[in-house]
Formats: structure tokens, sequence, C-alpha cells
């Protein structure tokens, strides 16, 4: 084999390593944990939400037509994720889809199950608007499992988040792109997040 002929080998299998590498949903920087842990989070959300027929939040033309966007995915370990995803058009209205998946949050995705998407009235807008407003989901900064919290009441004392539901929430807006990740059983630390997850958890498909 020519030297060119290799350089050439070595440049595309390169270029493949790196695409493969490159985060298409979850952020390369945030994060606080171990040192993979952008790739490992790509490889476990972006798969769910890949499967789920998701826009990457993390390319800010994915915005149109839209002012702004918003997802939360649920990843239960042992049962199917789900989404729900608000997108405020240009009137102030807010649209709201909810897809799940066939497999399990922490292993692999299966395919859509379950999906509906329906507007939602004045007062359903306005507070969703609120709730994400309220909980600043750029100010919090995303956590890698396995988690170590300290308990509210006995501060001596440590609890290890190891399997559970772990909750993502996104925003897409003119501004950029906030990207929280984290643990079920740190809500407690979190109220403004807990506030959220319940407004949205609340809304239900209509006949």
């Amino acid at each position: 084999m020519n030297l060119k002929r290799r350089s050439i080998i070595i440049a595309s299998v390169c270029l493949t390593l790196c695409s493969c590498a490159s985060a298409d949903y979850v952020p390369d920087t945030g994060w606080s944990g171990f040192s993979n842990e952008a790739n490992f989070y790509e490889a476990w959300i972006g798969k769910q939400l890949r499967a789920a027929g998701e826009p990457s939040f993390s390319d800010p033309e994915n915005i149109a037509p839209y002012t702004s966007r918003f997802r939360l995915l649920v990843l239960p370990s042992f049962d199917p994720a789900f989404v729900f995803r608000f997108d405020r058009s240009s009137n102030g209205k807010h649209s709201v889809s909810y897809l799940k998946l066939s497999g399990t949050g922490g292993y692999s995705p299966g395919q859509i199950a379950d999906h509906w998407t329906r507007q939602l009235n004045g007062n359903e807008s306005l507070e969703v608007e609120r709730a994400i407003e309220h909980s600043a989901i750029d100010s919090v900064q995303s956590r890698v499992g396995p988690e170590w919290t300290s308990d509210t009441e006995n501060e001596d004392e440590l609890v290890i988040c190891m399997d559970g539901t772990r909750y993502v929430f996104e925003q897409l807006s003119p501004s950029g792109h906030a990207f929280l990740s984290i643990h079920e059983c740190e809500l407690v630390h979190e109220p403004a997040l807990s506030a959220l997850l319940e407004t949205v958890l609340s809304l239900e498909r209509q006949p």
C-alpha cells in the first residue's frame, strides 16, 4: 500500500470516529463527574431521543418554526421512557406532544408505542410557561450517576442514587440550548424543578 493511499484511509477512519463520538443530543460541556460523561450520556439519552424521532436541541436551527421549545425526557431504569415536548408559536400558544417508547429507559429504547399531540388552553399554557421560567434549568448543573446526596434530615447520612428514574429537562430558545440531567432522588433539593415536573406530568390526552 503506498503512503498516499494509507494516509487517505487513516484520515477516513479518524473522521468516522470523530463523527461517532460527537454529541448530537447532549452538550459536550457543563457536566460534573467522570471524564467521559458527555459521550456516555450521548449514547444513552441520545439513543432514546433518536428512537423517539425527537429533534436535537443542540442544533439551534431546530427551533424553527417556533419561538421556543421545551422537552422533558423521563428515563425509568426498567420501564419505558417517555417524552413531553412543548412548542411555543409566535402567537404565544403552546402545543404539547407526548410520546412513549416500548423499551426501557435504562437500556434499549424499543420503538414508538404511543403518541399524541394537542394544543394547550390559555390557563395550561400560562402555567407551563411560568413553571419553565421558575425552574431556571440553565442555572442547575447536570449530575452523573451514581449520585451521592446528603439526607435533608440527617446531614451525616449519605444517600446513593443508583437505579430509579432520571429526568432530562431541555429548553431551546433564541438565547441557546439549556440542558439538565438529574436523578429523581436529587429533586428534593430542587423544588422549582419538582414543581415543573408535576405541572408537565399533570397534562393528559384529550378525547
